[in-house]
């Protein structure tokens, strides 16, 4: 008998690449690899027979990375697919990204499968520049800025994470306060949990 209240919730790891090079990340270096249409089918197929196994109303599917929107052709195919089999149960779909492929055709194409998206933006230019480079070294902000505000003008509730590195301490309140009068009204702090932390890092 499927529980409404129940929750499944699968992750489909889809790629290992991604545009970003932030010092803090914890998933080692970044090279292409990542998830075969194949794995993908086979893993819609599992979740929601353990959905339906487990007696769960709602299956949730999260996709992650690397940088997951670098593998749209994955997140429609299990959406897709997703939505066709499910039958009963109840489904949504999330997804984490760094924003900067957030161009219009992509975010039209999350919106018309209903995807949730949350972006991870760890401050003001500065912050973001320092903590968040590209692959080649160089600032993000100015190139992430126009993605923001069609979030924004998409869903004005939507979560951003800002994650803070030992060495972004001093400078925390001042993201949060960034990100809150950009037009966040939901921030996510998180705290770069591998880094170097010192007892005076964390009395910061």
């Amino acid at each position: 008998m499927e529980d409404a209240h129940s929750t499944l919730s699968a992750t489909f790891h889809l790629t290992h690449a991604c545009n970003l090079r932030c010092g803090y990340c914890y998933t080692g270096e970044k090279f292409n690899l990542g998830m075969s249409a194949e794995v993908a089918d086979r893993g819609v197929d599992f979740a929601i027979a353990e959905a339906r196994k487990s007696g769960a109303g709602h299956l949730e599917v999260v996709f992650f990375g690397g940088e997951p929107l670098l593998r749209m052709d994955l997140i429609r195919r299990v959406c897709d697919r997703t939505t066709e089999r499910a039958a009963s149960l109840e489904v949504s779909f999330k997804t984490s990204t760094n924003g900067l492929l957030l161009d219009e055709p992509t975010l039209m194409d999350l919106a018309a499968r209903q995807v949730y998206i949350a972006v991870s933006v760890d401050g003001d230019p500065e912050t973001q520049d320092a903590q968040r480079p590209d692959a080649a070294g160089q600032g993000t902000s100015a190139r992430l800025a126009p993605a923001l505000d069609r979030l924004l003008a998409y869903n004005p509730c939507a979560n951003v994470t800002c994650v803070c590195p030992p060495e972004g301490a001093g400078r925390l309140d001042h993201s949060v306060r960034w990100l809150f009068e950009r037009g966040f009204a939901y921030v996510t702090v998180a705290f770069a949990w591998n880094a170097p932390w010192t007892a005076e890092d964390l009395d910061v």
